[in-house]
Formats: structure tokens, C-alpha cells, sequence
């Protein structure tokens, strides 16, 4: 089973961890190889899945695996358009979403064998015209697309971090999409919480990955954000987990290491309305954090945990050896 998490008021009040100070990496000569052995050991039983090479996986939660270098000069503040609103790209946004839900779940389903659990809860807030936010762990390099297909056919919005739209060409695509980036401007900060309090009103539907750093192939859950969820406690809609996890590959071992790869949609989480809006953001997320981690991680422990062998018949010790033994 998940272990619960504890999640204190000052880690979720805190935007950002501290980094390693190099006083605090000092380590006495004599304890080098006690904290060296000690340190693959806890690699060894934090990463369970055998297939493929090991990742080393960054100590700050916060630091993304994946990084680009080409970006665009680009100011997110209150005259950015974070939603699209013009006919013409809203069309030509509507046809990518076609082509992309029609031609997308072939390439997953072929790459990836994914396939989605459950989605009767997706249907089901559908049907009641009532706006949710989805989350799920970031562990895949097309988790997007991925949760996208969980939703469908109910069009997702994406907040993402503002770098992708400073990149060219891509930026175009994505906003197409109904991906809109995450400011880090105080200005462009109050019109992004304006346009997603509009959107969940709206009975739209916004996926938020609560981890923030992408982390490929991970088969842990990670400290989750508070920021998604205040959206949810202001606005009074469900959260909605989206549990990504892992299989094992039987036939197509041959074509790759990594496992196969499927999402589970979990009961709908509402917010608790007789808290104060703080406890509210609070509960809602520790409830959600560990929907998700028992979810995850018994899956995973299920089907990637190191296997005894059963000893054969002529190898297991009589009776009469035991007692002498």
C-alpha cells in the first residue's frame, strides 16, 4: 500500500524549495563511503522499475529532467492572449483537435499499448455540465497528450510553463491546442487567474500536473502543488485524479525495454465547503495526493517488485536437515 505523505502548511505556502547550500553537501572523510553505499541503496528501493536503464532521477523535486535552449523573448503580462477568442484560430484549433484526438490514440496505443480505466467518472461530470480540473502525475513525455485522451470528448485546457511559449514555431501549435502558459509576471498573474476562474465556470475542463517538473519513467508520487486547487475550492468543482501507471510487456519486449503505460481514472474529489477556503486548499490536495499514490505505487509494487523463485521440489530441505541444522 501508499504511504501517506504528510504535507505541512509551510511547504504549501512556500512557492519554492530552498536549494543545497554546499555547507549542508559537506560530508566528514571517514562517513564518505557509509553515505555513498547508503545513498545507492535508497536509489535502489525508490526506482522499482527494472526494465530498461535506471534514471537518475534529480534530489530537488522542482528540477526538470528535460530542458530547451531556444527561446523567444516573450512578455506575459496582462495584454498577453491566454485564451484564444478569434473565430479563425478557434476553427482552425477545433480541426487539430480532431485530427489530433483521431490520428493520437493509434500512436499511443501502438508506442505505449495505452489505454484508459474507468472513464465512466469522466462521463459522468460531463453529463452534469459542471466544469473540473484533472490532475496527474508527470511522468511521461506525452502525458498531455495522454490525459487529453482521458478527457476526450471533452476538450481540455493545458496551463504550461512559459517557456514552451517561447519557443518558435511550437508556441503557435500549442496555443492552437488550448495550451495557455503560466505568467511570471505579478500583471499577467491576475489576468491568468481571471481567465481560469472563467473557464471552470464555463463547465470547461483544466488539467493541471500538480508535480510541475517532469520526471520520464518515474514510478513514485511526488509533493503536489497547492496552486491547482485553490481553483477548484473558489470555483466549488470536483477534482478529477488521473493515475498514471505502468504494465508489464509480454509480446512486444522486443521492440522496447520500457513498460507499457495506462491511466486510471479515480472518483471525483470534491472540495470540503465547511473548511475555511486554507484548510479547504489543503485537505483537497492531501486527499488527492494520496487517491493518486495508492493508486500508483501498488500498481507498480504489484507488477515490477523483484520476484522470489520458488524452489524446486529436490532443492528444498527435509525435515530431517532442518533439525540436525
Amino acid at each position: 500500500m501508499a504511504v501517506r505523505r504528510n504535507i505541512s502548511q509551510k511547504d504549501l505556502l512556500a512557492e519554492d524549495k530552498k536549494p543545497l547550500t554546499d555547507a549542508s553537501c559537506d560530508v566528514a572523510p571517514e562517513t564518505e563511503e557509509k553515505t555513498g553505499q547508503s545513498e545507492k541503496k535508497k536509489k535502489e528501493k525508490t526506482h522499482i522499475l527494472p526494465v530498461g536503464d535506471k534514471d537518475e532521477y534529480p534530489e530537488n523535486e522542482d528540477e526538470h529532467m528535460i530542458e530547451s535552449n531556444t527561446f523567444l523573448d516573450v512578455v506575459f503580462d496582462e495584454n498577453f492572449e491566454y485564451i484564444i477568442r478569434n473565430p479563425i484560430k478557434k476553427f482552425f484549433g477545433c480541426l487539430l483537435w480532431m485530427f489530433g484526438m483521431t490520428l493520437l490514440p493509434i500512436v499511443t496505443f501502438f508506442m505505449y499499448g495505452f489505454k484508459v480505466k474507468n472513464k465512466k467518472y469522466i462521463r459522468r461530470i460531463i453529463k452534469s455540465g459542471s466544469g473540473a480540473l484533472t490532475v496527474s502525475n508527470h511522468v511521461h513525455i506525452m502525458d498531455c497528450v495522454m490525459a487529453c485522451q482521458a478527457n476526450w470528448p471533452k476538450m481540455s485546457y493545458l496551463p504550461t510553463l512559459h517557456t514552451t511559449f517561447q519557443l518558435p514555431y511550437v508556441r503557435h501549435i500549442v496555443h492552437l491546442l488550448n495550451a495557455f502558459p503560466i505568467p511570471n509576471t505579478t500583471s499577467g498573474t491576475k489576468k491568468f487567474i481571471e481567465e481560469m476562474d472563467g473557464l471552470l465556470k464555463r463547465g470547461k475542463f483544466v488539467h493541471f500536473f500538480p508535480e510541475g517538473a517532469l520526471w520520464p519513467w518515474y514510478d513514485k508520487i511526488r509533493t503536489f502543488k497547492p496552486g491547482a486547487f485553490h481553483f477548484a475550492v473558489k470555483n466549488n468543482v470536483p477534482v478529477i485524479p488521473l493515475a498514471i501507471k505502468y504494465r508489464p510487456r509480454k509480446l512486444t519486449k522486443i521492440f522496447s525495454k520500457r513498460p507499457l503505460v495506462s491511466i486510471e481514472v479515480l472518483p471525483p474529489v470534491y472540495p470540503n465547503t465547511e473548511l475555511p477556503a486554507k484548510k479547504s486548499v489543503y485537505d483537497l490536495t492531501q486527499r488527492v495526493h494520496d487517491a493518486i499514490a495508492q493508486c500508483v505505487e501498488f500498481n507498480n509494487e504489484k507488477y515490477f517488485s523483484p520476484k522470489v523463485k520458488k524452489k524446486r521440489f529436490w532443492q528444498r530441505s527435509t525435515k530431517y536437515d532442518t533439525a540436525q541444522n
